[in-house]
C-alpha cells in the first residue's frame, strides 16, 4: 500500500492578507482631503453665485432710481448726501446714497487690518481742496448756472468675504429735468405771456385805438 506524498505546507504572510493600519489611515486621509476640497469648491461656487445676484439686483435698483431722479420724481426732496433703503422694492438689505455735482460719498467703516490707501486719500484731499477753491472763487458773486448736473448713486449690500459690496452709477442730466425751471425762467415766461401795452388778449393796436376813440 502506497501512501500519498506529503503536501507541502505554505506559511501565509499576515502582512499580505489585507490592508495594514498605515495603509488604511493613509486611504482615509486621502478621502478626507478630497471631500474637503470638493466642499470648499461647492461653497465658493455658492458664494460667487450669491455675489453675482447681489450685484445684479443692486445695479437694477440703482438704474431705476436714476431714472426716477432724471424725470423729476425726486425734485422736491433731492439733495446731496440723502440716503435710504429699497424697502419699498422688497429689498431692505440694499442701501442707497446720492451725491450731486462734485460731492463725495461718506466713507464707510473699513477693516482695521486693511492697509492704508495713499492714492485714495490723495484723491479725496484734492477733491475737497478743489471744492473749497470753487467756493472761494464764487464767494463775491453767484456761481454760474450749470446746464447739466452730475448724479451719482451708490448702492451697498451684504458683504461676502473679500468681494466688493457696493456699486456706483453716474449720469449727467439736464438741470431743469432734475430741479425744474428756475424762478427767473418762470418769471420770464409769465412776463412773455402777459399782454403788452394794455391790449386785451388776442387784440391789436387798432383795437386799442378804436376802443379809445
Amino acid at each position: 500500500m502506497r501512501l500519498p506524498p506529503p503536501r507541502s505546507c505554505r506559511r501565509t504572510n499576515p502582512a499580505g492578507a489585507g490592508f495594514t493600519l498605515v495603509e488604511a489611515a493613509l486611504t482615509l486621509a486621502i478621502v478626507a482631503l478630497v471631500l474637503v476640497t470638493v466642499l470648499q469648491g461647492m461653497e465658493g461656487a455658492k458664494l460667487s453665485a450669491f455675489q453675482t445676484r447681489q450685484k445684479k439686483t443692486a445695479y437694477e435698483l440703482a438704474q431705476g432710481m436714476l431714472g426716477e431722479i432724471t424725470v423729476g420724481l425726486w425734485r422736491d426732496e433731492l439733495e446731496s448726501g440723502m440716503n435710504g433703503t429699497f424697502a419699498e422694492q422688497d429689498e431692505p438689505d440694499f442701501l442707497w446714497e446720492v451725491a450731486l455735482g462734485e460731492d463725495v460719498f461718506e466713507e464707510q467703516a473699513t477693516d482695521d487690518e486693511r492697509p492704508f490707501d495713499n492714492f485714495a486719500a490723495r484723491r479725496d484731499w484734492e477733491e475737497r481742496n478743489r471744492s473749497d477753491s470753487e467756493e472761494e472763487e464764487y464767494e463775491d458773486g453767484e456761481a454760474p448756472a450749470e446746464p447739466f448736473e452730475k448724479i451719482r448713486i451708490r448702492v451697498t449690500f451684504q458683504k461676502v468675504k473679500d468681494f466688493s459690496n457696493e456699486i456706483v452709477l453716474e449720469r449727467w442730466c439736464p438741470w431743469e429735468e432734475i430741479y425744474g425751471p428756475s424762478e427767473e425762467d418762470i418769471a420770464a415766461g409769465e412776463g412773455a405771456a402777459a399782454p403788452a401795452g394794455g391790449n386785451p388778449p388776442g387784440g391789436t393796436g387798432e383795437d386799442a385805438a378804436r376802443s379809445g376813440g
